[in-house]
């Protein structure tokens, strides 16, 4: 649920059932945790911007909103898991998950910002830490509305020293965004830059290269040919019916 949170604009309903005293939205633990992977993601702001503001501190809500180095990213934790501590959970058990979810995102934010800046030395120290901790798996999640992984990000910013390190701890290059591009594709296109160069060569099988650039050879031919086609079939048919009445 949380990569829901941390990627599509977010509407926070904080009613209760009428009568409900015992139970309130800024009082539970797990709201307070979507609250912040919701804030770590921006995905707040077309929709809730008003309960942002009713549930959050300004000073917290700039952090979110900042480019997010690893001294701002441990901030925001700080105060986040300052903000799980005071609230109820059902099971205690549940608080180390929460904040543990908040620590995973927070890494992807700064991963996301780093390599968008170009900032290769906190690229790297954020790789290792997930590394360290057995959560690369963060690196083929969707960081975006059209689930973009992070190394499309850094192909599309022509960062290739991060796409070096991306591949290096086992990103995948097959991954497709809501377009179906892989991150070496721009619609459906091969990209031509050296980042993306680097991306084809970590492919170690020739056959699936050469069916991307089949498949996005095909893909530029039908935007030609196919319209092409339908106005010969059209002006035929267009001739035929028209002798039929000779």
């Amino acid at each position: 649920m949380g990569t829901l949170y941390a990627t599509f604009p977010v509407l926070v309903l904080n009613e209760v059932p009428d009568g409900d005293t015992d139970h309130d939205y800024v009082d539970s633990g797990w709201c307070t945790c979507e609250l912040a992977v919701a804030m770590l993601g921006q995905t707040l702001h077309q929709f809730s911007s008003e309960q942002l503001r009713a549930q959050m501190r300004g000073s917290h809500i700039e952090l979110s909103m900042s480019n997010m180095d690893s001294d701002a990213a441990a901030e925001f934790e700080a105060r986040a898991r300052v903000e799980i501590n005071a609230k109820y959970f059902l099971h205690e058990s549940d608080r180390d998950v929460a904040l543990g979810i908040v620590r995973g995102f927070r890494a992807k934010r700064v991963l996301v910002d780093a390599i968008l800046r170009k900032d290769l030395d906190t690229t790297r120290n954020q790789l290792l830490h997930l590394s360290d901790k057995g959560l690369l798996s963060t690196l083929d999640e969707p960081v975006d509305e059209n689930l973009n992984t992070l190394l499309h990000l850094a192909v599309r910013v022509k960062f290739a020293s991060a796409v070096r390190e991306l591949l290096s701890r086992g990103a995948k290059v097959s991954l497709r965004n809501l377009r179906g591009d892989t991150p070496t594709q721009w619609c459906l296109f091969p990209r031509c830059s050296n980042a993306a160069a680097l991306c084809r060569s970590a492919r170690h099988e020739l056959g699936e290269f050469s069916w991307e650039l089949l498949m996005s050879f095909n893909s530029f031919l039908s935007t030609i040919f196919v319209p092409f086609s339908y106005r010969c079939h059209t002006s035929s048919y267009q001739l035929r019916t028209e002798m039929s009445f000779v």
